[in-house]
This record gives structure tokens, sequence and C-alpha cells, in this order.
């Protein structure tokens, strides 16, 4: 298929952006794999060799990585920022995009929960026709997984708190251009300082629900291998405390991004974004809390 572009001084006249050559993405798919194969052989004791190889490098693939994500995501901003590759179009294509990744998730842990009704609502012979299986001593819900849901709950209220600021800095600059000047510069300040606290907050919420499932999975009684339960379990706890860690770092960068000036009303894609992915960590933690925790038990 072929497109009648117009091209006029080296400038493409469309809406879309022609994304350059770009060497760091294929370098981040190298080290990611890589780290999954490193994954894999620590999981599995018949891999001890390649297990002790490649764990000489692990470290160095991980300055690597974080390395070619830094480039990578800078070359991303200068084409947004500098050149101004962002349009309406490209946009929403990000848009779409994120969306389809958020359902691609969802059906991600739908998998996971699948499997949990599977075995508990027909509990296997093997497992002594109970759920949760004989010798299982379950977590207690009502103390570290309470705490955590209202930790979580908390940080959905306070990335509400920085989106709605974040609006109101757009409202500040569209509908408040009569009022006099140093007024109009206080509000703008007053958003300002509410957006950045009550990002702090968030980020530092979620560090204490990681720190908090981290004390759980350690002083857990019984472990991944212990039957389909454990197996279960720590596979959809430990890979939505993942989701929160990656929702994280999400935060974190839109938060540094703001600083370096890099967010402003009008150019919110990314901190919008990592205000769906925040909500979405929000929404599975509910239902891992009441299927998993309460009805599991």
């Amino acid at each position: 298929m072929s497109f009648n572009i117009k091209k006029y001084n080296n400038i493409y006249l469309h809406p879309h952006h022609i994304i350059p050559f770009s060497f760091y993405p294929f370098l981040v798919s190298i080290f990611l794999s890589y780290n999954f194969l490193f994954l894999a052989f620590f999981l599995n004791s018949g891999f001890i060799f390649f297990y002790n190889f490649y764990s000489g490098f692990f470290y160095i693939n991980i300055i690597f990585f974080f390395l070619s994500l830094f480039f990578w995501w800078s070359e991303m901003i200068e084409e947004s920022i500098v050149f101004g590759h962002n349009t309406k179009i490209v946009n929403l294509n990000f848009f779409l995009g994120m969306v389809f990744f958020i359902i691609s998730e969802i059906m991600f842990f739908f998998g996971f929960f699948w499997a949990y009704f599977h075995f508990s609502l027909n509990p296997s012979v093997m497992i002594g026709s109970c759920w949760p299986p004989i010798g299982i001593t379950t977590i207690d819900y009502s103390n570290l997984p309470f705490f955590n849901t209202l930790i979580l709950l908390s940080s959905g209220i306070t990335i509400t708190w920085s989106h709605v600021s974040l609006k109101s800095l757009n409202v500040c600059n569209y509908f408040f251009i009569m009022i006099i000047t140093y007024k109009k510069t206080y509000m703008i300040d007053y958003f300002k300082l509410h957006l950045v606290v009550s990002m702090f907050i968030t980020i530092f919420l979620s560090f204490i629900f990681l720190y908090i499932q981290y004390i759980e999975f350690k002083y857990t009684l019984f472990t991944i291998s212990d039957s389909v339960y454990g197996s279960i379990f720590f596979c959809i706890t430990g890979l939505h405390g993942f989701h929160v860690f990656i929702g994280t770092i999400f935060l974190i960068i839109s938060f540094l991004r703001f600083f370096l000036r890099l967010v402003n009303s009008n150019k919110s894609s990314l901190f919008e974004f990592s205000v769906w992915y925040w909500h979405f960590v929000d929404i599975v933690w509910l239902f891992v809390m009441m299927f998993i925790y309460v009805w599991g038990n």
C-alpha cells in the first residue's frame, strides 16, 4: 500500500510521525531476554551450570538495560518536546496503545483468576478435596492484607488528587486570562504545590505497600511449591506486586519530568497514562483481596 505524502524542505506534510532508526529498542529487548533466561535458570535447579554462567553477568546486564532505557526514552522525549512530533494523531495512537495494553493486562490476570476458581470450586482428591488444601495455613486477611488495601486505595485517592491538580492548571491557563497576573500566578503555584505533594505521597505509599508485601511473603507459612494453592497465590500476588513496582517507576518518571518542565497541562499524556495504570493496579488488588484473601479462606 502506498501513500501520497508531500515533502517540503525535508519535512513530511502529514500528521503522523515517521520514527527514525534507533538501536536502543533492540538493545532493550536483548537485555530483557537475558533477564528472563536468568529467571528461568534460577527457578530450575537442573540448569545450575547456566545459572552460574548467567549470574556472573547479571548486574552488568541490569546496568546496560537501564542505560538503554534511559537513552531510548531520552530520544522519545526529544521527539516530543524539542521537535514537536507528537501531533494529535500521534497522541491518539498513544491513547489507543495504552488502552489495548491495559486490556491485555486484564486478560493476563483473568487467566490466573480462572485457574484459581477452577481448582478452588472443584478441589482435587490429591489436595484433600477441600480448599484451601489440607496442611495450608492461610494468611489472615484482617492483618497485613487489609492494611495494604487501605494503603493502595489511599494511593488511588492521592493520584486522583494530583490528576485534578494538573487539570486545574489547564483551567488556569484557559479561563483565568483576565485575572490580575499576580493572582493567576498564585493560583498556578497553588495547584503545582498540590500536584507535587500528592504525587510524592502516592510514590511513598507505593513503597510502603511493596515493603509490607515483602514482609508478608517472608513470614508466610507456605511457599510457592506447596500444592496448587501456593503456586496460584504467589503467582497472582507476586505478579500484582511486580505491576505495583512498574507503576511506581512510571510515577517516579512522571514526577521527575514535571520538575524538568517536561510535563504541563497541555503535554501530560505520560502522566495520564501512569494515572490509568495505577487505577488499574488498584482495581486488580480489590479482586485479589476479595477472592484470594477473603473468599479463599
